[in-house]
């Protein structure tokens, strides 16, 4: 058996090839060096592989992690957009009762000042049937009356 010359990396040894009855020993080391260098470009092609497959792997970690940061970066977003929605929902809502507060006050007031200037005008007994004329009608009409004033 012979053995690889000393290299940096370990390359396998071939054992010497039987090739017939008396092949001449130039013939045998020239077989030899061949499998030999055979060999060597195999290890060369699998750790040129491996390197390969390392690398893409670490390129794929690399995306993941990538994709990972835009992932959070973009839920952060989505959740502080969502939390200033609610706020603005919120504060529309209180400016809305707010609206209904003020437009129920304004119609008490027109409704007492309206009841004052028929009573002005049509004095104690007058109004309490105006009254009650009004309340017929405004229950006869209320479902075809325009808010607020209808249904």
């Amino acid at each position: 058996m012979a053995s690889a010359g000393s290299s940096s990396r370990s390359v396998p040894t071939v054992p010497i090839v039987d090739v017939g009855c008396c092949p001449s020993k130039s013939r045998v080391r020239g077989i030899n060096k061949e499998l030999q260098d055979l060999q060597k470009s195999m290890y060369d092609k699998n750790l040129m592989d491996a390197q390969l497959e390392s690398t893409q792997k670490d390129e794929l970690q690399k995306q993941r992690d990538l994709d990972r940061r835009e992932y959070e970066k973009d839920k952060a977003h989505l959740k502080a957009t969502e939390e200033i929605l609610k706020q603005e929902v919120q504060r529309l809502h209180e400016e809305i009762a707010e609206m209904k507060k003020g437009m129920k006050e304004n119609n008490e007031k027109i409704e007492i000042f309206l009841r004052e200037q028929l009573q002005a005008e049509l004095g104690k007994d007058g109004f309490e049937k105006a009254g009650e004329v009004v309340g017929r009608v405004m229950k006869s009409v209320s479902g075809s009356l325009p808010w607020p004033f209808g249904k």
